[in-house]
């Protein structure tokens, strides 16, 4: 088992641990957990020389769409195969086609603009289409969707063209084909985040190994909460909030429990603790997984979560004390 480290950030701007690489197979194999770090990259924060880089590629596209923060494993890994699993959502649209991606588990992010649109609500109808892709989406559903209290006569059918016809130019025409009376559609080639998460955590490995990657694939897209600083009506009307804080902590007490049932994993535990809150800030069973695995992993980040747990859950960190004191923090 090895771990990389680096100075934390502060609570305000603290983006949680990354799982970002794995070596070996079976309990013999090991996980890399950075804590976080947001002025740095796994290049600054390891030898290129190490004997545990070998089999990973730095130089490939991070699949989770993020700049470098993750080493991903090149096709010599040992015991990886493409055959045998499947490919991910961002690995079906072709790796030379061009992308785009909408992440909404966090502040509300569209990547790449060709141009910023001018209207808030063209970023909104981007993230309904992302969120709503199995079949095309009529003007009168984005009607409703794009208005505040579900009023028509608030977002007129003429309004939507507007909006739809500014996404086009800002998101490019092969990302939004035209709707040709069918409704409007975003194009395979636009990515979200949602579904990856979800793609991973639906995923059923045998290989212990593949299991953790899976899950820790899915909670390294965990920026923040979800619609983080929005407030979309339909996004309320469809409680995908709580549908997706449930997700996350479902899928951060897989990890964590496969986290306790092996030896040496308590960085894997302060992980899957630690990076679901960013999510789920008020769930006091994930500071328990966050704070578990601090002990076992490193005094000063036992000390900073337990300072962040306080902060967030004010009143509802009494919760906490048996295990504090357990821990030495009270």
């Amino acid at each position: 088992m090895c771990f990389v480290g680096s100075d934390m950030a502060t609570a305000d701007d603290y983006p949680g641990p990354r799982i970002i690489g794995r070596g070996g197979r079976g309990l013999g194999g090991w996980i890399w957990v950075a804590p976080g770090f947001p002025q740095s990259s796994p290049e600054e924060l390891t030898e290129p020389s190490s004997p545990a880089l070998e089999g990973f590629d730095d130089a490939a596209p991070d699949q989770n769409g993020s700049d470098s923060d993750s080493l991903v494993p090149t096709e010599d890994t040992p015991g990886r195969s493409s055959v045998d699993e499947p490919s991910s959502l961002s690995d079906r649209v072709g790796q030379g086609s061009p992308r785009s991606r909408v992440n909404v588990v966090g502040p509300v992010e569209i990547e790449p603009w060709l141009e910023v649109p001018t209207r808030n609500k063209v970023t909104e109808a981007a993230c309904f289409l992302a969120l709503h892709r199995r079949r095309p989406v009529t003007t009168e559903e984005l009607q409703i969707a794009l208005s505040s209290d579900g009023d028509l006569s608030e977002t007129s059918a003429k309004s939507v063209r507007t909006y739809m016809s500014e996404l086009r130019r800002s998101l490019g025409a092969i990302h939004l084909p035209s709707a040709r009376g069918s409704g409007y559609r975003l194009a395979e080639s636009v990515t979200c985040d949602w579904d990856e998460i979800k793609e991973q955590a639906a995923r059923r490995p045998a290989d212990i190994d593949d299991q953790i990657m899976a899950l820790g694939e899915a909670l390294n897209l965990v920026r923040g909460r979800p619609f983080e600083g929005t407030r979309y009506s339909w996004v309320d009307t469809e409680l995908l909030v709580s549908e997706m804080e449930v997700t996350i902590g479902d899928i951060a007490r897989r990890l964590g429990k496969i986290a306790r049932t092996l030896d040496g994993m308590d960085g894997l535990l302060f992980f899957a603790g630690r990076r679901a809150v960013l999510a789920c800030p008020y769930d006091v069973g994930l500071w328990e997984m966050a704070l578990e695995g601090a002990a076992g992993f490193d005094a000063d980040e036992l000390a900073k979560t337990w300072h962040d747990a306080q902060v967030t859950l004010g009143d509802d960190a009494d919760a906490l004390n048996d295990l504090a004191q357990r821990l030495g923090l009270l």
